[in-house]
């Protein structure tokens, strides 16, 4: 029952027992080790494919397309924001992200949509070409602004039609400015 690993026929992923632990209700200072035999992932385990923003930005966007017209919103609405984000990195990868691997290495641009505005801009404006890569939004209104990742955890009832028109309509934008860019010449 020691920690070391061994290898599952199953499918080759390593097996590992972990020691967890539950206080009994009688005597809460007496802890009982309950064996578990989970699949616990290494980093020898994992996948880790080479970063394509671009064509994760169109097919989240093409899932999101399909999610709305079967009215699943709160799907729809959490891949339109996966969409237009990674729609924006492609975008600042061409205005100078520097990227680690597979993804970026700078900790403030491994951001999700709502919290990559203010990084994009800043790479917008030290770019010469900069003013071509223009969003429509303002400020003090980003479509995103009151979009979240752990949104993907809220019940199905809280998302509107309103709210996704937004991201959609947020999305949309992004994926008309790296259409054109790409029309132009400048991207990718």
């Amino acid at each position: 029952m020691g920690g070391v690993p061994e290898r599952s026929s199953l499918h080759g992923q390593r097996r590992s027992t972990l020691r967890c632990w539950r206080l009994t209700p009688t005597l809460p200072h007496v802890r009982q080790e309950l064996p578990s035999q989970t699949m616990m992932p290494t980093s020898q385990d994992r996948t880790n494919f080479p970063e394509d923003f671009l064509d994760a930005m169109d097919r989240h966007w093409q899932d999101a397309e399909l999610l709305r017209r079967k009215e699943r919103l709160a799907n729809a609405d959490h891949l339109y924001g996966l969409s237009a984000e990674c729609g924006l990195k492609a975008l600042m990868k061409k205005l100078g992200m520097r990227m680690q691997g597979n993804r970026p290495q700078d900790r403030g641009d491994r951001k999700h949509v709502h919290a990559l505005w203010g990084r994009y801009e800043s790479y917008r404006d030290h770019y010469i070409e900069g003013p071509r890569f223009s969003l429509p939004w303002q400020p003090d209104n980003i479509p995103f602004a009151n979009w979240d990742i752990s949104d993907r955890y809220a019940n199905r009832n809280r998302f509107t039609e309103e709210r996704l028109e937004g991201h959609r309509s947020g999305a949309k934008d992004v994926k008309q400015l790296v259409a054109r860019l790409e029309r132009e010449g400048l991207f990718p």
